[in-house]
């Protein structure tokens, strides 16, 4: 999913999973600004509460594996979000 970007021409235009491996890598990423560093791990923390929200109600279906990876994958982007620079 695509997410709008805040400003034309900046990485929010970009899926956060499409582009980085990590939350830790958003972080150490040198070409975007703290703000944005803030803005994708936000936009990535609401993808992944999203698809974890759409198993809970049953309404998608997830391999083996993959509710335990979106939920340790939601705890490391929290982690980061608490110690982003400002």
């Amino acid at each position: 999913m695509m997410r709008k970007p805040s400003r034309p021409g900046t990485h929010l235009e970009i899926d956060p999973e499409e582009r980085f491996k990590t939350p830790q890598s958003v972080l150490a990423d040198k070409k975007m600004t703290n703000a944005e560093k803030v803005a994708m791990l936000q936009s990535w923390k609401v993808l992944v509460e999203q698809r974890l929200n759409a198993a809970d109600e049953g309404m998608t279906e997830h391999p083996k594996g993959e509710l335990t990876r979106d939920a340790e994958l939601l705890q490391a982007i929290t982690c980061c979000l608490e110690t982003a620079p400002a």
